[in-house]
């Protein structure tokens, strides 16, 4: 792949001519000097006009980013912090790189993570050969000089000192940037998929949107490592939605605009975007360029399907020029995958903009379960002033996130270590708009409209699915829609449906009240009901409801499908007969859905006509499986001991079980259980009243949900009463 690096030839020549001056040590003994009077060392200048003025707003302490990555760039904190630091990127510490390597020379700069992170003209290096190494630094704001960059590699060089010159100031006179390149036409991937689209018009007073569907059947489970999207000057943005298996595709290979060049809508495209968005997302982009991998071993998992619909948007284009997109994406296969990544969002649609006013709307989300946050960006429009993502709750709560005043082209955040946001902690936006116009902005797909969008990709602390022991067994079914909603769920639709009530009427399944929906004009209609706080199917062994088909009438091509979050069946094969005016209850099992994360809509979608009631919509619980938790045989001797003893485990190390004896002089509450070195619990042992006497114990090395313990030290604690005795055991697999 092209390396270009934009340099002036002055620059260039005035960069080369200090640097062999450093390195053929023509004038080393001169720069290696104490510091003249007035005179900075190299440190101090580096410190001073390069790290404060872009770095030390980011790292400094107590800031998201400074804590994620370990790493404090302020004054009397950041020299020690880099030099000889092993970076808390793990990719980059297993290549064994520090943060400043001391080696000086030119190992001293291939061993530097700084330098790899700050040196933008061989980004091509950089996220070819390093894709888990995470962005170009400073992230969101314009690279560094190549003079800062010169400066610092020849600092570098020297064995980066905290004293004494080192480097030529001359080097910082050079203020030119690298420039990327354009566009670029990317190189199809050795294992994955390339779309291509384009080039195509793009219009030259308003926006142009539109979906391409690209045919392409994937018959078994794809599972995506990273993905690369370059893009033509002017694009506002790229996605990749997903065709589950099944589902009616549109014609491949047109362009299907969101309106025309006048502004008028299709509302045929419009509501099949509906139905795409945002459940459908798979991966896309702002930025004109990204190459973005995941941590190693996780990967985000693609289901089979029967191909792609790409949506490009781009804003208006007076000089003509016309749009492309290139998009990879690369796979591996399932063997190598050790965590399943899923894309996410939170979105504010409320929003109200009055004429000539700024306003901030803000909204906080919250997680109920915890989740591990590899990827985040935002997405806004272009009356946008700036966007923010705050912590809530846990010991990050009130911590500033993420941050960016660029609606076009807003920074995507990588976390290495991910991002744990625990269930019951949250996230906020809070973004502030200037509507600079005559009217009244609101909630809308176009660049004049607005948005308010948090985007992530994250792997579950827990991943559901069929068979999976949940958390907690639910003790009844959830009852989503009776008599009401249940609390924390609400009823939304694409504007081609009616909810007329939850009311009384001769339509009943149960009980005195049913939901109404009234399709107000032929086309595809969704009804979704939505989760604020989703729900782990574990536990559930089937979605239940109650249809009745009211006045429907069927179109020539009839549609009726039922979704929970992405996945869906379709109603119309022998689950529910819309020539029976009866209701008809319908019990489909949870599996048929193949979750792998927690429930966040159930979502009726299709293209009958007339009015349809719903009753008595739940999620069944099952009964839950015995659970197998650690084998313990426990025996006693009646014989009363004199004191209180805990005896070291036999055998030990042991592999298959071992033998815990222990003493009580007293009848005595206990408990005995198995700790790992830093106090995690993982079985109990013995617990509650016992008779005095000695009690021997044989352990299977199980912890209490039945899984095997991997090998390592272990603690054993017993404590009976006031008293606490503490030994270790050794296990080996």
């Amino acid at each position: 792949m092209l390396r270009t690096q934009m340099m002036s030839t002055g620059g260039a020549l005035l960069i080369c001519a200090a640097i062999l001056t450093v390195l053929n040590g023509s004038t080393v003994s001169a720069l290696d000097d104490e510091p003249e009077d007035g005179e900075r060392a190299t440190w101090e200048t580096i410190q001073q006009d390069i790290l404060n003025i872009n770095c030390g707003g980011c790292h400094s302490a107590g800031s998201s980013l400074a804590r994620q990555s370990g790493l404090v760039l302020t004054e009397k904190e950041a020299y020690g912090q880099l030099i000889d630091v092993v970076p808390r990127n793990t990719a980059a510490a297993g290549d064994g790189l520090k943060r400043v390597s001391s080696a000086g020379g030119l190992p001293g700069v291939e061993q530097s993570f700084l330098w790899e992170k700050i040196n933008a003209s061989e980004q091509d290096h950089f996220y070819d050969d390093h894709p888990h190494y995470g962005a170009i630094m400073p992230l969101g704001q314009p690279y560094l000089s190549n003079g800062e960059l010169a400066y610092i590699e020849a600092w570098i060089r020297s064995g980066a000192p905290e004293d004494g010159v080192v480097a030529d100031p001359v080097l910082l006179a050079d203020e030119t940037r690298f420039a990327a390149p354009e566009f670029v036409a990317l190189v199809p991937p050795g294992q994955g998929i390339q779309f291509h689209v384009g080039p195509f018009e793009v219009w030259e007073k308003d926006d142009r949107e539109f979906l391409y569907f690209e045919p392409m059947v994937t018959a078994e489970e794809l599972y995506v490592t990273g993905y690369e999207i370059s893009m033509r000057p002017g694009s506002h943005h790229f996605i990749v939605f997903n065709y589950p298996d099944g589902k009616p595709t549109p014609e491949p290979s047109v362009y299907r605009d969101l309106r025309d060049p006048q502004g008028k809508h299709n509302l045929h495209v419009l509501s099949q975007l509906a139905e795409l968005f945002p459940s459908g997302f798979f991966v896309g982009t702002q930025t004109p360029y990204i190459n973005y991998r995941f941590p190693p071993g996780v990967a985000l998992r693609l289901p089979p399907g029967t191909g792609f619909d790409l949506d490009s948007h781009s804003v208006p284009s007076p000089d003509g020029k016309p749009g492309e997109v290139y998009a990879n994406i690369y796979t591996v296969d399932r063997s190598e995958v050790e965590k399943v990544a899923y894309p996410a969002n939170f979105n504010n649609g409320e929003i109200n903009l009055p004429p000539h006013e700024t306003t901030t709307l803000s909204k906080t989300f919250q997680f109920s379960e915890t989740r591990n946050i590899i990827q985040m960006w935002s997405h806004a429009h272009e009356k946008m002033l700036e966007f923010s993502i705050v912590a809530v709750g846990g010991e990050r709560d009130g911590e500033m996130l993420y941050w960016t005043n660029d609606w076009e082209h807003p920074p995507l955040l990588e976390f290495d270590p991910p991002l744990v946001m625990e269930s019951g902690q949250g996230l906020q936006m809070i973004t502030t708009y200037h509507n600079w116009t005559d009217e009244t902005i609101n909630f809308g797909a176009r660049s004049t409209d607005e948005m308010q969008f948090i985007f992530y990709i994250y792997y579950p602390e827990y991943s559901p699915g069929p068979g999976a022991v949940p958390h907690e067994w639910p003790g009844e079914d959830l009852l989503i829609m009776d008599e009401d909603l249940l609390p924390g769920w609400r009823a939304e639709s694409n504007g081609s449906v009616e909810l007329v009530d939850l009311t009384a009427a001769d339509k009943v399944h149960r009980g005195n009240v049913a939901g109404s929906f009234r399709l107000k004009r032929s086309g595809t209609w969704a009804v979704r009901f939505q989760s604020d706080d989703p729900v782990n199917p574990g536990g559930y062994i089937a979605l239940r409801f109650a249809f009745h088909p009211g006045d429907v009438t069927l179109p020539a091509n009839p549609r009726f499908r039922l979704f929970v979050n992405s996945a869906w069946v379709n109603l119309l094969e022998d689950m529910v007969d819309v020539e029976r005016k009866e209701w008809q209850l319908v019990e489909i099992p949870v599996e048929e859905f193949g979750l792998r994360r927690f429930i966040d809509s159930i979502q009726f979608s299709g293209n009958l006509g007339g009015t349809f009631y719903l009753d008595d919509i739940r999620l069944v619980a099952g009964e839950p499986p015995p659970q197998p938790g650690t084998a313990v045989v426990e025996s006693q001797d009646a014989t009363v001991p004199e004191t209180f003893t805990l005896d070291q485990n036999y055998p030990n190390p042991f592999n298959l079980d071992t033998t815990i004896r222990f003493d009580l002089p007293l009848s005595e509450e206990i408990d005995l259980a198995v700790y790992n070195l830093i106090g995690q619990k993982f079985a109990t042992l013995a617990q509650g009243l016992r008779e005095a006497g000695t009690y021997t114990l044989r352990w299977d090395g199980r912890d209490d949900d039945g899984r095997d313990l991997a090998t390592g030290v272990y603690l054993y604690r017993l404590k009976a009463g006031e008293r606490v005795e503490t030994r270790k055991l050794l296990l080996l697999r």
